[in-house]
């Protein structure tokens, strides 16, 4: 049964950071490309899809915590202490990474998108367009810290410790 679920739970892992991982490249890309086409600073893509794309990552996020979590727990005895040994030190940087990338989807969600997308009798241009740096700016740390995170979860899978 072990194995099956270690396999569910490795699925749904590539599962979400397919979803948060690829949707930050993608992201990124229609970014570049409405970076270079002056006469439209937000392309009708992008601001239409917003709210979708946020609930997109979020589930990704959701996904990627949850099920590396339950592969913490299933690997291990659930009650064992790590955090003297250096796997436990990493798998508590991996969840404080976690905790501020959630943090940052917060401040996306509730200080970026409605500014962004919302009506635009309530924000003047300059309020948008500092939102949409601020939302750029957010978004690319939240891709640089999935990195980070992917790099300690490599250094647990290939390392002895």
């Amino acid at each position: 049964m072990i194995p099956y679920l270690e396999f569910i739970f490795m699925l749904l892992h590539i599962i979400g950071l397919m979803i948060f991982g690829g949707g930050h490249i993608w992201f990124a890309v229609l970014t570049t490309k409405a970076k270079n086409n002056p006469g439209n600073p937000l392309p009708p893509l992008i601001s239409g899809n917003l709210p979708a794309i946020s609930h997109l990552m979020e589930i990704g996020i959701l996904l990627l915590f949850i099920s590396g979590l339950s592969r913490l727990i299933l690997w291990s005895d659930p009650g064992i202490i790590f955090l003297p040994q250096p796997y436990g030190w990493i798998m508590l940087a991996k969840i404080i990474l976690y905790i501020i990338i959630v943090i940052n989807g917060i401040f996306i969600q509730k200080d970026c998108i409605p500014l962004i997308i919302g009506d635009r009798s309530k924000a003047t241009p300059h309020d948008s367009h500092r939102a949409w740096i601020k939302f750029k700016t957010l978004a690319k740390i939240n891709l640089l810290l999935v990195m980070v995170i992917v790099a300690l979860g490599e250094t647990l899978s290939l390392s002895n410790i």
